[in-house]
């Protein structure tokens, strides 16, 4: 019951920042336990404020739901890339939060 709660907290704070279907999509598979995924530019910024919207709500680590990007550093192309971590992990990416692109695929 909780994680449904936690869940409607989020996607409410979000209601004006980011589509309700965008967000949906980061509860899917491949986006969680550490599967990659390709995504499109915006959904890379979706992505990107829906990590600040959780950091913000300073959700307990177990409940932590979180993504950041790696490869190399640009905004030019698609795919990116993303991948969810633990909410320790994504506090010391912070600071430096990038879509990127990527020659990799899934």
């Amino acid at each position: 019951m909780q994680p449904l709660i936690v869940l409607c907290l989020i996607l409410g704070w979000l209601g004006s920042q980011v589509s309700a279907a965008n967000v949906l999509r980061i509860f899917e598979r491949p986006f969680f336990h550490g599967h990659r995924a390709s995504v499109s530019k915006d959904q890379c910024k979706d992505l990107k404020e829906f990590t600040l919207g959780v950091q913000s709500l300073k959700l307990p680590e177990e409940e932590g739901i979180s993504c950041y990007f790696y490869g190399d550093p640009g905004c030019a192309g698609a795919p990116y890339r993303a991948y969810t971590t633990s909410r320790q992990d994504i506090q010391e990416y912070a600071g430096s939060l990038l879509c990127v692109t990527s020659t990799t695929s899934t």
